[in-house]
């Protein structure tokens, strides 16, 4: 999906919840669902027979476009959170590896203090 097709389907997104949790659709304008059907076609490489007159039709082929945005939405998502796991492991490193530097700076101090009482 082209980042045109992602940000035209993302005006809907609203519409899409509500059709797949709600079983309900709002007036959406001929040419828009005109423009999802081009590119569900395109995406998934499969047909509907959308009837743009047919209030079931309209929900129903919102529900199929909903599924493949949102899929989309996860898959575009995935990198983040794999980026920001990867930060906070990178993070909870530098974390110990400090601990340790800091351990050993005290321990090397106690025992340089210690060495003048004698």
């Amino acid at each position: 999906m082209t980042q045109e097709e992602f940000d035209f389907l993302k005006e809907f997104e609203g519409n899409f919840k509500t059709a797949i949790n709600s079983n309900y659709s709002r007036n959406i304008v001929k040419g828009k669902l005109e423009k999802m059907h081009s590119i569900y076609k395109r995406v998934t490489g499969r047909e509907y027979s959308l009837c743009t007159h047919c209030p079931n039709s309209i929900l129903q082929f919102l529900k199929l476009i909903g599924g493949v945005y949102f899929k989309e939405v996860q898959v575009r998502n995935e990198p983040i959170l794999k980026t920001n796991e990867l930060q906070n492991v990178v993070t909870e490193k530098e974390n110990n590896k400090m601990k340790n530097i800091k351990k050993k700076w005290q321990i090397h101090h106690r025992t340089k203090s210690t060495e003048g009482q004698g």
